[in-house]
């Protein structure tokens, strides 16, 4: 937790930096706000940054494309992005030293954590650090060097991985919980839909139609949708419409995952038990990222294609006319 603690704090850092230099325009080394004969507020850096012996930085050091020599004192962060930094012997750093894709060299005290994302952290034998040292490359740290903190050499591409895995778990888990009661939701309330889709699926002379419809529905939606958000008047339109498109493919899926299922318990077995078969079948399958995503896309687009066509067919079904009784004839 520490070492993903740091590394938040490294990008933050790495974040908040550009985005200072964005905002104050300074191609350049820059402060402002005179704190003294020898100290600045700030120091911003577009290229190499020093800070001299005797210098006081009176607020954080941020250096881009270029390295950065700290022989005085900063009371705040030391950030660099794209090169090296050196606290030299004299050197103190109050907060932070954050390195991405550059090696820092710690020679002096650092008050805080040592973080170096894309090189080395060097620590010298005279050195304090009352942080933790991370590095994405082996730390280098010489004997007699003081640490209060951990010393870890931190795996990036792991800890990215291992990220990527979890967002793809909680997406998992998160789309399969929807869908399961979006298909109980629809199987208790229109359940002759979905049997009016099933039908259209597996007719014979029908289920092309599904196929081109929903292959119309899902490449033609989104295009309306943004062609609609272009204009003024399209623009509420255009976005209920791109709204709406989870919920659409959502639907699609449900008829999809039934579709399938009642390929597995045929009617008049129960409508609950052949959805969820069918759903279970995809949900299992969607565990790999990548089939999954075809196999949603899949069930989506024919689920959708039968629902249209049931529901047209459904509309253009002649209305049963109501019969007069006839009166009776008494002798």
């Amino acid at each position: 937790m520490r070492t993903h603690r740091n590394l938040w704090r490294a990008l933050a850092g790495s974040t908040l930096a550009l985005g200072i230099v964005a905002l104050m325009a300074l191609p350049a080394a820059a402060g402002s706000g005179v704190s003294g004969p020898n100290g600045h507020n700030r120091r911003i850096a577009v290229g190499d940054i020093t800070v001299t012996t005797g210098e006081v930085v009176d607020g954080p050091m941020i250096g881009i494309d270029g390295d950065a020599r700290i022989a005085g004192r900063v009371d705040g962060a030391a950030i660099v992005l794209r090169g090296d930094a050196v606290v030299t012997a004299d050197g103190v750093v109050d907060g932070d030293v954050v390195v991405a894709r550059g090696d820092a060299t710690v020679l002096g005290t650092v008050k805080g954590n040592v973080v170096v994302l894309g090189g080395h952290a060097v620590i010298g034998a005279n050195a304090i650090v009352r942080g933790d040292v991370r590095s994405t490359k082996t730390p280098r740290i010489q004997r007699g060097a003081r640490i209060s903190g951990d010393v870890q050499h931190v795996n990036l591409p792991g800890i990215i991985a291992a990220l990527g895995a979890g967002i793809l778990l909680f997406w998992w888990i998160a789309v399969t919980l929807s869908t399961a009661l979006l298909g109980v939701l629809v199987l208790a309330l229109a359940p002759r839909a979905l049997d009016a889709a099933n039908a259209v699926g597996r007719d014979p002379k029908r289920w092309w139609q599904a196929l081109l419809v929903g292959v119309g529905l899902v490449i033609g939606l989104p295009v309306v949708g943004v062609a609609a958000v272009s204009t003024v008047l399209g623009l509420p339109f255009g976005l209920g419409l791109l709204g709406a498109l989870g919920i659409l493919h959502a639907l699609g899926y449900v008829a999809g995952g039934y579709f399938l299922g009642r390929l597995i318990l045929r009617e008049p077995k129960n409508r609950f038990g052949a959805f969820f078969v069918g759903w279970g079948i995809l949900r299992v399958v969607a565990i790999a990222p990548l089939l999954g995503v075809l196999v949603w896309f899949a069930a989506s687009l024919y689920g959708l294609g039968m629902l249209a066509v049931a529901a047209f067919r459904a509309g253009q079904a002649p209305h049963p006319t109501p019969t007069t009784a006839q009166p009776e004839v008494t002798a």
